[in-house]
């Protein structure tokens, strides 16, 4: 009997990654080297990188291998995680993703739609906190001019 070792599994959805390349930006190294933190695939769509780590396992993917990708980069870092199961999810790993912004728990079939999915959240999230900005921004600015022009009135005044 033959172990399987994984790199099927990671070169499929590679390959996903790299068929959708035709329309979309998804530039994608395939990684197979030791010391590699268990990141397997890395790529990009549109401005935002993606670890990706592959599991082809018998049962579920368990909270611990999410944990463990979840560790890999630092917690604010631009870049989503992805883990991509045969199995799905046990519901303690799927609590855990619930708590975790860039990370996506998804399988093969699903990978690309579930990432533009998420990076449309993202992206909307952004837009909202960045009007939200500049709303304080104007205010701020129409409270500074008034004050400027009571200012000059009391000046004005003495």
């Amino acid at each position: 009997m033959v172990k399987n070792d994984g790199t099927k599994y990671e070169r499929e959805i590679c390959e996903i990654l790299n068929s959708s390349h035709k329309t979309d930006s998804w530039p994608t190294n395939f990684r197979n080297v030791k010391g590699d933190k268990g990141v397997d695939i890395i790529s990009y769509y549109k401005d935002k990188p993606l670890i990706i780590q592959c599991k082809d396992l018998a049962k579920k993917v368990g909270i611990n291998h999410v944990r463990e990708l979840n560790g890999i980069m630092p917690y604010n870092s631009n870049l989503f995680r992805i883990m991509v199961s045969k199995r799905g999810y046990t519901k303690y790993a799927l609590d855990f993703k619930k708590m975790n912004k860039n990370l996506i728990l998804t399988d093969g079939k699903n990978i690309i739609q579930d990432i533009k999915k998420h990076y449309d959240n993202y992206k909307n999230k952004i837009e909202k906190k960045d009007a939200r900005v500049h709303k304080k921004i104007k205010r701020l600015t129409e409270t500074n001019k008034k004050l400027r022009q009571l200012i000059s009135q009391l000046q004005n005044d003495q």
